[in-house]
């Protein structure tokens, strides 16, 4: 007997083959860009994935299955929040999930501070949007707590 697949179950595994096929080089590099926005936002999307370099892959829906994999391992979680995506030009603005970091670097911080960026052979800069305000390139962040 057949059964009827519903639009979630096509989603998943669309998402799920783009994965098994995309190129493990690419899958490791995604894995790591997430772990990295994850870090410095407590609140994300996919977009900003993109945002800080990743490059576009034959497919790009294997990214949803580096989401499901970094979810499994326990660093992200989906919010019941979705967005219309900034990357019109590859998906129309299609509405995609607000992820939930649960690695966020700051969330339990209670002193006022600043959150600077590491680069630039390990120089501080301001933190602008997930990159260093001097190189515009996107780096690893560090809270230094005022008056310590």
């Amino acid at each position: 007997m057949n059964r009827q697949l519903s639009l979630e179950d096509i989603q998943t595994e669309a998402i799920a083959r783009a994965g098994r096929h995309a190129d493990p080089a690419w899958k490791e590099g995604a894995f790591e860009l997430v772990l990295r926005v994850a870090r410095a936002n407590r609140f994300f999307t996919v977009d900003d994935v993109w945002d800080i370099g990743l490059p576009e892959t034959r497919e790009n829906r294997a990214l949803g299955a580096v989401m499901k994999q970094v979810q499994k391992r326990g660093y992200i979680s989906p919010t019941d929040r979705v967005e219309n995506s900034r990357r019109h030009s590859h998906n129309h603005g299609r509405r995609i999930t607000v992820w939930e970091s649960l690695i966020y670097a700051y969330r339990d911080m209670e002193q006022p501070g600043e959150l600077l960026s590491v680069c630039c052979g390990a120089q501080e800069h301001e933190y602008a949007e997930d990159f260093c305000s001097a190189c515009n390139e996107a780096t690893e962040f560090e809270y230094i707590q005022r008056g310590l």
